[in-house]
């Protein structure tokens, strides 16, 4: 299984420790928590990227059932005497009884069917992606062929070529001849609720398959209705909502045209697999059939599940807007609109040979109104397939693109929709060997308001971002100009200065009635101030409704593989950390914990209360002199403007800051903290590149504790003797400014400490 690595770094250290400023209290953890703080703050990216991967009772076998699920949907595999089918997330088709706590809004949604053959029958297995109330829910599998499609029993209204139909629902099942009707017996079936998985055994008797090397099975799934014995949905269309053995479906939306167009006709002739029982006989284990590049569906098991299937996107019955994107994730309020542990992620693994050091990886959010398999015109989804994802997975000599479905249309990437982009993140390094040193965040519209977020929270994990018209409040502005939906405090242009090390190309067209072209301008502004990289294109095309919001829609991907190629690995220990933490955004109950980048840790905001300026949002600049290099200048930014690049761009201007040589400076065993509302940090000096006996400079608005990383104090009675006591530190308040003396700087000597277990070499 690949992580993500840690880069760490190590250097020469010496020397003793002073505090320059406010008030500040230096700390040395306990054993346990240097572990801690060593294990967890350390690492790029959050909690949750670590965690182990979560169980999931629908993935899991009982009983003669052996074999791994594929979880690449639209596929089929043999493995070890096993048949196995793995089916679309989400894409049941219909509308369920107003019975939420019943139906789940997803009861008839496969997961999963196999076929097993045993000593005295063929063993089939289905698994739901929910199950509340097994007897809700039936299946009728259609058992070898026919020359013509014939009728599904128990008021299906709808037909399939078959020998023998079986229906199950529940732990009830019978048999029936496919051309006559005749009954033929009724197969034991069994229910595992806790599995959500239904198994029928339908004896040789009935239809013997053994010896066949192509024997035709179908399946369909339903409502069930217990009073009336058969099939329940209202009107007189076909009883079923989803549809298996679809193969060889378009990626488009919830892969659902060719079922629905089935469904409506009445035939589900064309959905079908030719099973060979020789192959299961003789326990061949074939996955051909399973894609290993090109564009698919992949399904992940989350660490979350409020509701089975689909929650109530909702509070007191009114379904949220678009830009109110918080939900609350309680049982009595809003939960997400795809609310189960299953949940499906799009990815394209481009067609190269595998480069030396792993396939780089491409985050690509998707937006607004939007899911995993991209925006619901066919136009815009061909326009990705031909031009934009090649052209994103080539970056790095190629890199695996992946587009998360974030529970749901418009939740701007908070909560679990922002976990269901770490878990994607993290399945596809247990799956596939990634480069944790060329990752790139990505997206469109919201997904590109989502690259601003993840990044800025999470710098340390990230080579570089690509939003494309995305907003730097979170979420968009619905109107222009106007204050961000989510409040202040979601306004990401206030967190920029984590992004020293994370260069940004970004682009906008000018007369953009979604995410105003202020917004990129605002962030370009401020990147200007702090002296970063970036490289903003801003567009105006006439033959796309005239500079509107046209996404990705070719603009600059003919720039974007070059821009990759020139980005450095993302430094694990640079010289200099400047870090914006969020306790707005600090979700550690989804292993979202913002409190850390680089060799920085255990950061936390003072005044959590008020709103930014004042509160929510602190800052913190540590410089390290034991790396002997110091900033690289930030050179002017250049301007330029012309038509392209290639074909499919119009006019643009193009405002890039690149940086120079980074200077030399003399090494010494110094740490120079400023910061602005930040209560508490962390330092691992072995990573920062001096000791324990560093002199700590620090100039603070208010009171600040500063831990060097396994350093145990060793109190000296005399060490601050000669430092004269600010007549106020006793007094500080919590959120109290700085110890201002008129006309003096305060200087106090701090405990000498003894070189511990994070001392350098």
């Amino acid at each position: 299984m690949t992580k993500p690595r840690l880069r760490r770094g190590f250097g020469v250290l010496a020397m003793g420790a002073l505090a320059l400023g406010s008030l500040v209290a230096v700390t040395s953890p306990s054993e346990a928590a240097v572990e801690d703080a060593s294990s967890v703050g350390g690492r790029p990216g959050p909690d949750i990227l670590y965690w182990d991967p979560p169980r999931a009772p629908q993935l899991e076998n009982t009983g003669a059932w052996k074999a791994d699920p594929i979880l690449v949907s639209g596929t089929s595999a043999y493995r070890a005497g096993e048949f196995l089918y793995q089916d679309f997330l989400y894409d049941d088709s219909g509308t369920y009884p107003d019975e939420p706590e019943r139906y789940a809004g997803n009861a008839a949604d496969f997961v999963e069917i196999r076929v097993k053959p045993l000593a005295d029958a063929t063993a089939i297995r289905i698994t739901y992606n929910s199950m509340l109330d097994p007897e809700l829910v039936g299946t009728t599998i259609g058992l070898g062929g026919s020359q013509e499609a014939l009728p599904m029993p128990h008021g299906a209204r709808a037909v399939m070529p078959a020998q023998v139909f079986v229906t199950v629902h529940g732990a009830t099942a019978d048999a029936v001849d496919a051309l006559s009707g005749q009954v033929l017996g009724q197969p034991p079936a069994m229910v595992d609720l806790k599995r959500r998985q239904v198994e029928v055994r339908v004896p040789y008797s009935i239809i013997d398959p053994r010896g066949r090397e192509a024997v035709r099975v179908g399946a369909a799934t339903g409502v069930w209705d217990v009073n009336e014995g058969g099939y329940s949905k209202s009107g007189e269309d076909v009883a079923f909502y989803n549809v298996a053995f679809r193969y060889n479906q378009p990626l488009s939306h919830w892969v659902t045209e060719a079922q629905d167009a089935a469904l409506a006709a009445g035939d589900l002739s064309e959905f079908f697999a030719l099973v060979d029982f020789t192959k299961l006989a003789a326990g061949v284990t074939d996955d051909s059939a399973v894609p290993t590049t090109g564009y698919m569906n992949r399904i992940k098991a989350s660490h979350f599940e409020t509701v089975q299937g689909r929650g109530i996107d909702s509070v007191g019955g009114t379904v949220r807007a678009l830009g109110q994107f918080y939900c609350d994730d309680t049982r009595e309020g809003c939960t997400y609109e795809y609310a189960g542990q299953l949940q499906p992620y799009w990815l394209y693994v481009p067609p190269v040979t595998l480069p030396p050091d792993g396939y780089g990886l491409v985050l690509d959010m998707h937006g607004a109104n939007g899911d995993h398999n991209g925006d619901t015109s066919e136009t815009v989804n061909d326009l990705c397939r031909s031009v934009v994802c090649p052209s994103l997975a080539a970056a790095f000599g190629g890199s695996i693109l992946i587009r998360p479905l974030a529970r749901g249309p418009s939740y701007f990437y908070w909560g679990q929709a922002g976990a269901d982009v770490w878990e994607t993140i993290a399945d596809v390094m247990r799956h596939y060997p990634i480069d944790a040193e060329r990752v790139v965040a990505s997206g469109q519209s919201m997904g590109g308001c989502g690259s601003y977020k993840i990044a800025v929270q999470f710098p340390d994990f990230f080579a570089g971002i690509y939003p494309n018209v995305g907003c730097v409040a979170s979420e968009a502005w619905v109107t222009a100009p106007g204050p961000a939906l989510g409040g202040t405090a979601s306004e990401t242009v206030r967190m920029l200065a984590s992004l020293r090390h994370v260069p940004v190309m970004a682009n906008n067209a000018i007369a953009d009635p979604l995410v105003p072209v202020t917004q990129k301008l605002y962030s370009q502004v401020e990147l200007e101030r702090l002296g970063y990289r970036f490289d903003y294109w801003y567009f105006c095309d006439e033959n796309d409704g005239g500079c509107s919001h046209s996404e990705y829609r070719g603009y600059t991907v003919d720039e974007f593989a070059l821009w990759a190629s020139r980005l450095a690995p993302p430094p694990s220990d640079p010289p200099r950390v400047t870090y914006a933490l969020n306790s707005v955004m600090d979700e550690a109950r989804y292993g979202m914990n913002s409190d850390h980048a680089y060799w920085l840790s255990g950061l936390t905001v003072r005044d959590t209360a008020n709103p930014p300026p004042a509160g929510q949002i602190g800052v913190i600049d540590v410089i390290s002199h034991g790396f002997g290099v110091g900033s690289a200048p930030a050179n002017v930014t250049n301007l330029s403007a012309g038509t392209g690049p290639g074909t499919r761009t119009g006019a643009y201007q193009r405002h890039t800051k690149t940086w120079g040589d980074v200077p030399t400076m003399a090494l010494a065993d110094r740490l120079d903290i400023t910061a602005t509302n930040v209560a508490t940090v962390t330092i691992d000096p072995v990573r920062a590149r001096v000791t324990c006996d560093a002199t700590v400079n620090v100039v603070s608005d208010g009171p600040l504790t500063v831990t060097l990383l396994g350093c145990p104090v060793e109190p000296e009675p005399d060490a601050t003797a000669d430092a004269p006591t600010p007549p106020a530190q006793q007094d500080m308040p919590a959120t109290g400014g700085g110890m201002i003396l008129p006309g003096i700087v305060v200087l106090f000597a701090l405990a000498r400490r003894r070189r511990g277990r994070g001392t350098g070499r």
